[in-house]
């Protein structure tokens, strides 16, 4: 489905629509089981907010944040693979994240908390890229050499 370096190969995308798909059918019927167990605890239309929040924007970083890093792999004709990394995350985070604040939380906090939360998790989720994903790759790239995977 992707090379070692995460990017996608020529027409996989529908595969990946389809396992996103099954994905969100399994988290909607956990979410509903869930709620009818804590329906008394936490507000109902909250908590779908929630979660129907981070299904699109998950999807929408995702799919953003691939399509953005093969473009960049193509442009950088391979090389520089922290700017693929960070650079593909830079705007699939905001794909990721403002759906999901505006659709959880739109209409229950102030505007000025709304974007609060959004700069607040858009630079977590782009530090925690910077400081351990984008490292992360680079070792378990390294590792694969050594091991004689041929990668991408």
């Amino acid at each position: 489905m992707y090379n070692v370096d995460n990017t996608l190969k020529g027409g996989e995308i529908m595969f990946d629509a389809l396992g996103i798909i099954s994905f969100l059918i399994i988290i909607v019927c956990v979410v509903m089981l869930i709620s009818s167990i804590f329906s008394r605890r936490v507000n109902r239309k909250l908590w779908i907010m929630i979660v129907i929040g981070s299904l699109v924007g998950f999807l929408l970083g995702e799919l953003s944040n691939a399509w953005l890093m093969e473009r960049i792999k193509r442009g950088t004709k391979g090389r520089f693979l922290w700017v693929r990394t960070i650079g593909s995350s830079v705007v699939g985070y905001m794909f990721d994240t403002i759906p999901f604040v505006l659709i959880a939380f739109l209409g229950t906090l102030t505007v000025r908390d709304l974007l609060l939360m959004i700069a607040l998790q858009y630079l977590m989720k782009l530090g925690i890229e910077a400081f351990f994903g984008t490292p992360m790759a680079y070792a378990a790239i390294s590792l694969l050499r050594k091991m004689n995977v041929r990668l991408g």
